[in-house]
C-alpha cells in the first residue's frame, strides 16, 4: 500500500492535478485525464460502476510506472467526509482477502470543477458476489462459504481487532470474487470513502443503527461488523428473501418483532454448526452477540449453545396513539413526533406511565419518564415544547436508539458526520444546534444501560465544549466550530472555499492564490 501510511498531502502538486490557472487558461476539459502525483492517471470518462461505494463513484486508473497494475479510483464527494484518519491503521493491514490501497490524495476533478479527495485501490478482484438488481438470496453451499469466506474473514477481523479498526462496509455487494488466478477467493471491498456504514443498507446494520440515517450512525464497533457478516452469510446461504419488497421501516419492524435471525432467514432452515454461527452473529443484544473469540472457538470445533432470539420488550396490552395501536415501546418511540399534542396528553393524564408500569412492568423506564415529567414542569410551553418532550420520551422508551428530534435521528458519535452532510447540502442545521443546546446528549447517556457501549467521558467533554461554542457570537464560534470539533476529518465547508479541500493553513494560502 504505497504511501497509504503517510498522511495525505496538504495540497496536490499544482501541475499534477491540471488545475485551471487564475485567468482560466489550461482548464481541464470534462473528459481529460487527471493525475495524482506524477504516476497515477485517472480517467473521468471511464466509469466502473461495479466498484462504486454508495454515492461515491469509481473510475478507471493507471499507474505509469507499472502499467500492468489494475487500479481504480474512488472520487469522494463533499457531503460524505472520507475517513482520512483511518488510512494509517488500514495501511498496516495486508491480507489477501482485503482490498489494497495504492495511493490517496487531492486532485482537481474536471467533472465537478473542484478539488476532490481520491482513493486509488488495486483491482485484485472481479465482479461483486451480489450483482445490482439480483435477488438477495444466492443459495450458496455452506462448505464453500466456510472455506472461501468465513475462515479468511475471521483472519481479517483479527487484523482489524489488532489495529483497533472498524470496517463498517461489510455487505454482499461489497464482497468480490477473486481475479482469474484466484477465482475462489472472496475479497472485501473498501470502506474509507465516507463515514462508517454510510453505504450500508438498513438490512446490514443493527436495529438501533437502522433507526439513524447512514451518515449519522456513529463510529461503529467490531460488534457491528460481526453483525453485518452474519447478515452477509444469511443472504448468501438462503434460498429465498423473506424481506423482498419491504421498506427500510418494514424491515426494521420485522427485526424488532421477530429478531434479526428469524427475520433474515424466513422459511430457510439451517442445521449443524452453521446454525450456531448465524444465531450467534445475528443476536440483537450486542453484549450477548458472539465476539471474535467466540467465532474463533467455533472455527476450532468447539460447539457453543445456539443463542435464542432476544425477546424484546412487549406490552401485555396495547396503547393507542395517533390512531394506531402499539405493543412495543421501540416502535412507539419511532412515531412520537407524529402527534405532539396527543403525546403531551398521554403524559399529563399519566396514561403512558400506567402502560409502562402495568403492561410493560418496567420500573426503570417509569422512573426515567418521571424525570421527563419533572423537566416538563420547568419548560415554557411555547414553540418547540412538544418536540423537546418527544425527544426525551423517545429516549425513555428506547434508550439504545439514536437521539430523535424534529425529524432528525443521530447517534451522538455521528453528530460530526451529519453536521457535515447537512452543511454541505445546504440543509437546516438548527435541529442539531438545539440537540446540543438542550443537553439531549447527557440525557441520552444517562439512559444507557451499558456503560461500556460508548466513551461517556469523551462525549460529555466534547458536547460541553460545543455548548460553550454555541454561546459565543464571535467569528470562529457557533455551530461551525462544533462541526470541526466533532469531525476532525472534515475540510473547511465555507462557501467561499467550496472548490477547494482546505484542511491546513497551507491549503488556505494555495486557495487564495487560485
Amino acid at each position: 500500500m504505497a504511501e497509504a501510511s503517510a498522511p495525505p498531502p496538504a495540497i496536490p502538486d499544482r501541475q499534477d492535478s491540471k488545475e485551471p490557472s487564475a485567468n482560466g487558461s489550461g482548464a481541464a476539459k470534462p473528459h481529460e485525464s487527471v493525475f495524482l502525483g506524477e504516476d497515477i492517471e485517472i480517467f473521468p470518462d471511464r466509469r466502473l460502476p461495479q466498484y462504486d461505494s454508495g454515492e461515491v463513484k469509481a473510475y478507471a486508473a493507471l499507474s505509469r510506472s507499472n502499467p500492468d497494475a489494475k487500479l481504480f479510483a474512488l472520487v469522494c464527494v463533499p457531503h460524505l467526509i472520507p475517513r482520512v484518519q483511518s488510512i494509517s491503521p488500514l495501511a498496516a493491514i495486508v491480507h489477501p482477502s482485503f482490498v489494497r490501497l495504492n495511493k490517496h490524495g487531492i486532485v482537481f476533478w474536471p467533472l465537478d470543477k473542484a478539488q476532490r479527495y481520491v482513493l486509488i485501490y488495486e483491482r485484485t478482484f472481479s465482479e461483486p458476489l451480489l450483482q445490482v438488481g439480483k435477488p438477495m438470496a444466492l443459495g450458496m453451499r455452506q462448505e464453500d462459504l466456510l472455506e472461501h469466506l468465513i475462515r479468511p474473514m475471521i483472519g481479517l477481523f483479527i487484523e482489524f481487532h489488532n489495529k483497533d479498526f472498524v470496517h463498517g462496509g461489510i455487505r454482499a455487494s461489497n464482497l468480490f470474487r477473486g481475479s482469474a488466478d484466484a477465482a475462489d477467493r472472496i475479497v472485501l471491498g473498501e470502506c474509507l470513502s465516507g463515514p462508517v456504514s454510510f453505504a450500508q443498507p438498513a438490512l446490514y446494520v443493527t436495529i438501533e443503527n437502522a433507526m439513524a440515517p447512514p451518515y449519522a450512525r456513529g463510529m461503529g464497533t467490531q460488534a457491528d461488523d460481526l453483525y453485518a457478516l452474519g447478515v452477509c452469510l444469511a443472504v448468501l446461504l438462503r434460498q429465498d428473501d423473506p424481506l423482498e419488497g419491504l421498506t427500510d421501516r418494514e424491515i426494521l419492524e420485522r427485526k424488532i418483532e421477530e429478531g434479526s435471525y428469524a427475520a433474515l432467514t424466513g422459511r430457510d432452515r439451517f442445521t449443524g454448526s452453521i446454525l450456531e454461527l448465524l444465531r450467534g452473529l445475528l443476536y440483537d443484544d450486542a453484549y450477548q452477540r458472539w465476539t471474535l473469540a467466540d467465532v474463533q472457538a467455533w472455527l476450532d470445533g468447539q460447539r457453543l449453545s445456539p443463542k435464542q432470539s432476544v425477546k424484546r420488550l412487549k406490552a401485555a396490552r396495547q396503547i393507542a396513539f395517533n390512531g394506531e395501536k402499539y405493543w412495543r415501546p421501540q416502535i412507539l418511540a419511532l412515531d412520537l413526533e407524529k402527534n405532539l399534542s396527543e403525546l403531551s396528553g398521554l403524559i399529563d393524564s399519566d396514561e403512558l406511565n400506567q402502560w409502562i408500569v402495568r403492561s410493560l412492568d418496567d420500573k426503570v423506564m417509569s422512573k426515567r419518564l418521571e424525570k421527563v415529567f419533572n423537566i416538563m414542569q420547568d419548560l415554557n410551553r411555547g414553540v418547540g415544547y412538544g418536540e423537546r418532550v418527544a425527544c426525551m420520551v423517545s429516549i425513555v422508551l428506547d434508550p439504545d436508539a439514536p437521539i430523535r428530534y424534529k425529524g432528525c435521528a443521530v447517534h451522538p458519535e455521528g453528530m460530526g458526520n451529519i453536521l457535515a452532510y447537512a452543511i454541505a447540502r445546504k440543509e437546516d442545521i438548527a435541529p442539531f444546534a438545539e440537540i446540543i443546546e438542550y443537553n439531549f446528549v447527557p440525557f441520552w447517556l444517562d439512559a444507557q444501560d451499558h456503560a461500556a457501549s460508548v466513551d461517556f467521558g469523551a462525549l460529555v467533554t466534547r458536547f460541553d465544549g460545543c455548548r460553550a461554542f454555541l454561546r459565543q457570537k464571535n467569528v470562529g464560534y457557533g455551530i461551525e466550530r462544533c462541526l470541526y470539533l466533532l469531525n476532525p476529518d472534515v475540510h473547511c465547508l465555507s462557501d467561499k472555499l467550496k472548490s477547494f479541500l482546505v484542511r491546513t493553513p497551507e491549503d488556505l494560502l494555495f486557495a487564495f492564490e487560485k
